[in-house]
């Protein structure tokens, strides 16, 4: 299987087809192969992970009246017909003008003055039109003439032929995820990627998301309401040469509490506890190299995306 040059709409496709799990195994490991290598197309990946995943934070009822909101009905799409044929235009309705690709009708006269030799089977298809037909019309286009189907790809007969129908639900939820962030702030979409496929507990009751201008380095930090006190889902992008790091959780008194350790690299480090300080004095969080030096840092924004939304079972 080739893959499309990097950053084109096809690859931006297959990428996205791959966050959304609608790739087979073979197309899978494929893109897969190229995003090892592909610092480009593994940014599209993880930008499209968390606009996936920030659609496990609304209930069904949230992500229908979202989808009502945003969503374009694939029914009022103008349709994409690529050639019109005279056999299918509705009854009663005007025949459409022949394209281009049509054969042009034999003329009725050859220049020495003789009438061209037809073949039988033209005789006997123009005697079997009904009266007053218009005999001049242009010959259709034979089917067998159309461009054969190809064996792979999207357009490909077998499983993947669906893939839009299958996907297009959960497009439709990302774009609405995406209205709902426009509203509540960016800070909603960056949730950790493993939520994607084991949803974070509930309710959320304060988020925090930064990037460092200069280093690139991303923290995001999603805080969940409980009996126990706040559990925290932190997740830091970029690390590289500062690890190893240490988080630390500030509160709005200046106290400054130690969570862990974070060990980075390429891949993302991820960091999950129980803060035991209530949750309203929570400022902010950073990450600080183990001299003191502050990495970057993100400041705690109260309140839930979903307020409505009922505690999930653990």
């Amino acid at each position: 299987m080739s893959l499309p040059t990097c950053g084109d709409p096809p690859m931006r496709t297959m990428v996205g087809f791959l966050v959304l799990d609608r790739l087979s195994d073979s197309e899978r490991s494929t893109v897969e192969f190229h995003l090892d290598s592909c610092q480009s197309c593994r940014t599209e990946r993880d930008a499209a992970d968390r606009v996936v995943a920030a659609l496990s934070l609304l209930t069904p009822e949230d992500a229908r009246a979202l989808i009502d909101e945003f969503a374009v009905d694939p029914a009022a799409a103008p349709s994409t017909a690529v050639m019109t044929d005279h056999l299918f235009t509705a009854p009663g309705a005007e025949p459409a003008v022949p394209t281009q690709a049509t054969a042009a009708p034999s003329p009725a006269v050859t220049p020495d003055g003789r009438r061209p030799r037809r073949s039988p089977a033209v005789d006997r298809a123009e005697d079997r039109k009904p009266h007053g037909a218009d005999r001049h019309r242009s010959p259709r286009v034979a089917v067998g003439f159309l461009p054969p189907r190809p064996t792979t790809g999207p357009l490909s007969r077998g499983p993947h032929t669906h893939r839009s129908r299958r996907s297009r639900r959960t497009v439709r939820a990302a774009l609405a995820a995406i209205g709902m962030a426009i509203v509540i702030g960016a800070g909603f979409l960056f949730v950790p990627t493993d939520s994607i496929r084991h949803p974070a507990p509930s309710p959320v009751v304060a988020v925090a998301s930064t990037q460092d201008v200069l280093s690139g380095i991303q923290l995001t930090a999603v805080i969940y309401g409980g009996e126990e006190g706040a559990r925290v889902r932190l997740t830091v992008t970029g690390l590289g040469i500062y690890t190893p790091c240490q988080l630390f959780a500030v509160t709005t008194g200046d106290v400054e509490l130690a969570l862990g350790e974070l060990t980075g690299g390429d891949d993302i480090a991820q960091y999950v506890g129980i803060v035991t300080i209530p949750v309203d004095r929570l400022r902010s969080f950073s990450v600080r190299q183990l001299d003191g030096t502050v990495v970057v840092e993100a400041d705690v924004v109260h309140g839930s995306p979903s307020a409505s939304r009922d505690p999930a079972p653990e």
